[in-house]
């Protein structure tokens, strides 16, 4: 006896091709959703970074493009002058991560501790610093400006070192060493994003190598300043 269909599969059948329908469309408002989300937030980024840049000057976009206002229309000694000064600052800025470690006995002889946890803690607190930085940095710049964020960044490094070199207390070393770092990345955030804005991408490998060097090149400058002015 020939077995007979189920009467009710031509219901599911139509019923699996609603639901397939229905998946298919629900999967299309979605991707529609998230292109639109995307590309207004690409709009209003673009929107905030021209009208960052134009904030200052009375220029429409087009007369920007062409106006010696432009970082990109400097003179060449204009932009290597600036990007002479960024490099000398991201160098220091990364160099100060290690510079100092060959001397770390005699600082902690100096403030009267033999905690290796403490040593190793006031090389490793420079790069905490570093590591919150760019969570408030970043984002004041492209609100703001690069210069507008370089500036404090310069001043509260120099205030920070000069605490720390006269400091009397291990504490207040420690403390002020993260400040350093916290002020250091701004110099390593903004020195590649000004670079950017004044030299074609092609050109720009040489300024942005010489920024990288700090940190390998900071020890052996260490040691010799070490040996140099302890002697």
């Amino acid at each position: 006896m020939t077995p007979q269909p189920p009467l009710n599969s031509g219901a599911e059948s139509a019923s699996e091709i609603h639901i397939k329908s229905m998946e298919a469309t629900l999967h299309h408002c979605l991707d529609s959703t998230v292109l639109n989300s995307t590309g207004k937030e690409k709009q209003t980024s673009d929107q905030l970074v021209i009208e960052r840049d134009l904030s200052n000057h009375d220029l429409t976009p087009s007369a920007w493009l062409s106006s010696l206002q432009n970082p990109i229309n400097w003179s060449p000694m204009r932009k290597w002058t600036t990007i002479s000064l960024l490099v000398i600052t991201n160098f220091i800025a990364a160099t100060c991560t290690s510079a100092f470690e060959p001397a770390l006995p005699s600082i902690m002889a100096d403030f009267h501790s033999a905690n290796d946890s403490v040593a190793s803690l006031t090389v490793s607190i420079y790069t905490i610093g570093y590591c919150l930085g760019p969570l408030v940095i970043a984002p004041m710049s492209e609100l703001y400006g690069h210069v507008t964020v370089l500036y404090p960044g310069y001043i509260g490094f120099m205030l920070a070192l000069a605490v720390c070199g006269s400091s009397r207390s291990l504490l207040v070393f420690v403390v002020f060493r993260a400040v350093m770092g916290f002020a250091a990345i701004i110099f390593v955030l903004m020195g590649p994003a000004i670079v950017a804005d004044l030299i074609p991408r092609e050109r720009r490998g040489l300024a942005l190598s010489i920024m990288s060097a700090g940190p390998v090149v900071g020890p052996t400058i260490g040691q010799f300043l070490y040996l140099l002015f302890s002697s």
